[in-house]
């Protein structure tokens, strides 16, 4: 097995289940460890206010993300070979993969259970999500 189609199994892109929940609730959930001390929190009542809030502001966001690649798709000529899908996609998948490289190669035995409610961390996995819906992005 090469390292493509590694690559390719790890970041789901073989198989047919589609990743955008995981990119609404990734975002959702980066918004919510902006907006408070994500950190210390423990189980409180922001969690069931504020939380599905922040979901459906990151639904929005998603769509509206999504449905703006389509319409560029639209606007492009039937004989034209290019996408906005996949450039765009994996122009934010070569971002995030020099983003996680850079951060091992400086940071390597500082890697913790804790980087997980890292904003960043947060963030960086919604937009490895992003990147491989937009990547999905028919012509």
């Amino acid at each position: 097995m090469g390292l493509s189609a590694i690559l390719a199994k790890i970041l789901c892109l073989n198989d047919d289940s589609r990743t955008t929940h995981l990119a609404i609730s990734f975002l959702a959930i980066t918004l919510f460890a902006i907006s408070s001390d994500f950190e210390a929190m423990t189980v409180s009542w922001k969690i069931f206010v504020v939380l599905p809030g922040l979901t459906l502001l990151a639904y929005a966001a998603i769509w509206l993300w999504l449905n703006i690649v389509h319409y560029l798709n639209s606007k492009l000529k039937p004989n034209d070979v290019a996408s906005f899908g996949p450039l765009f996609g994996c122009s934010l998948l070569s971002i995030c993969i020099c983003l996680t490289l850079s951060y091992l190669s400086t940071h390597f035995y500082d890697i913790t259970p804790k980087i997980f409610v890292n904003t960043r961390f947060l963030g960086l996995c919604a937009a490895y999500l992003l990147a491989i819906e937009t990547i999905r992005i028919p012509r």
